[in-house]
């Protein structure tokens, strides 16, 4: 998104350093993938697998798309949102669900966490891609972060009360900061304002950067 955006040298280069990274990542994932499928898993599982093989298969292919800008946001939000990061996420959940002799409150702890995340990078991307259609101030836009900040704070309540006393205080020291406190004030102006001045006065780059410290 940011690539598509400012469509610089260095965002370029920031972007393949971001491949890089994933790359272990992903070789991993098949790794476990291979794995999975060699042992015994169940239907639902099955199918979470087949999607995620699907989408990995077509990584390369949708990378060089968006390197030589061939990608519309729209596409790029739906290929790394809903048909790979997610169904990742679906799958570590049905996962862990299954490992023995674990604590309940712990594997529904995790579970919630995970949805956690998953949202603020949701709110990420599409915060993103109001930026390159500068369309924050339209109900489409809005209803959706609407959603979204309200399936984070349902995600982090449910974390939080089955959290350990380490890491419930970890979390609210990092609330404390003048980042998540700029965050909350951006979330307010988008549920309370008609133009959410703090976003319109920031860079795309700049929005990234704030979110990514969360």
């Amino acid at each position: 998104m940011l690539y598509l955006r400012e469509n610089t040298t260095q965002s370029k280069q920031e972007m393949l350093i971001y491949f890089t990274k994933s790359n272990l990542s992903i070789k991993q994932l098949e790794l476990n993938i291979i794995q999975k499928n060699n042992s015994k898993v169940d239907l639902e599982q099955q199918k979470l697998i087949q999607i995620i093989d699907k989408s990995l298969k077509k990584l390369k292919t949708k990378r060089l798309a968006l390197l030589h800008l061939k990608s519309k946001s729209d596409a790029m939000l739906d290929f790394y949102s809903y048909q790979l990061i997610l169904p990742v996420i679906q799958l570590m959940t049905h996962l862990i669900l299954k490992i023995k002799n674990t604590h309940p409150s712990a594997v529904s702890a995790y579970c919630f966490f995970l949805q956690w995340k998953e949202k603020v990078g949701l709110e990420r991307s599409i915060i993103m891609r109001g930026f390159i259609k500068g369309n924050f101030n339209k109900n489409e836009c809005i209803e959706h972060i609407k959603v979204l900040i309200n399936e984070q704070e349902y995600y982090k309540k449910s974390f939080l009360s089955l959290a350990t006393v380490e890491q419930t205080n970890f979390v609210s020291a990092i609330y404390k900061t003048f980042d998540i406190s700029m965050l909350h004030t951006i979330h307010e102006q988008l549920i309370t304002q008609e133009k959410p001045t703090i976003l319109f006065e920031m860079s795309a780059k700049d929005w990234f950067a704030l979110i990514q410290k969360k």
